[in-house]
């Protein structure tokens, strides 16, 4: 049997072209890092995932190839922060739990806890 589509029964040419219509995410290698965007709506924040070489990973908000949004960081070390990123920085309201025990819950300003936040 030919690999041709017209050769395939219309209910395979019906699942090959449902295949077609829908588009893989983009993977992006960059060194030390691998981004996953599901969209590619490069100037708006998109959903994605970031993997990092040291084994880290990233999943929400990416804007020009920065975390951006609302996201989650699984640290390597199992540190995680979830909340909301600006430029590749925490920024906003998040919450930081490390693998220790300790918890920090608030407000964050250019990658630094900013406030007395809940502890």
């Amino acid at each position: 049997m030919s690999d041709d589509v017209s050769s395939q029964p219309t209910e395979a040419v019906a699942a090959n072209n449902n295949l077609a219509a829908r588009k893989p995410p983009v993977v992006v290698e960059e060194g030390v890092y691998t981004i996953e965007l599901i969209s590619t709506n490069y100037a708006k924040v998109v959903r994605g995932k970031i993997e990092y070489e040291d084994g880290s990973r990233y999943e929400g908000g990416i804007k020009q190839g920065k975390r951006d949004g609302h996201g989650t960081l699984f640290y390597s070390n199992h540190d995680e922060y979830s909340g909301e990123w600006k430029a590749d920085k925490k920024h906003g309201e998040g919450k930081l739990v490390l693998s220790s025990g300790g918890v920090y819950e608030g407000s964050w300003e250019d990658d630094k806890m900013h406030g007395l936040g809940k502890e």
